[in-house]
């Protein structure tokens, strides 16, 4: 599972489990909601950052080796 995929989930759990809430309490309660949201999203973009550059050493190395590469996905797989 990527990052961003990661991220989408979590959300998706929040917004269900939070639904009920943000009905009851209205609109001031959903910029709350909104900023844990962001900050969640941000968490997500710092993996992004991570992966890539983990991504990009394992190429070189692989290089290095004359192994094949693994594309990005299947190198998430792993």
């Amino acid at each position: 599972m990527t990052a961003v995929e990661s991220i989408i989930e979590k959300l998706q759990k929040r917004i269900d489990s939070q639904a009920p809430y943000i009905e009851k309490y209205g609109i001031p309660d959903c910029r709350l909601y909104l900023y844990k949201i962001l900050e969640e999203c941000m968490q997500a973009l710092e993996m992004e950052k991570q992966q890539s550059q983990d991504y990009a050493k394992f190429a070189i190395n692989c290089d290095r080796k004359e192994m094949p590469i693994l594309n990005f996905i299947d190198y998430i797989k792993l």
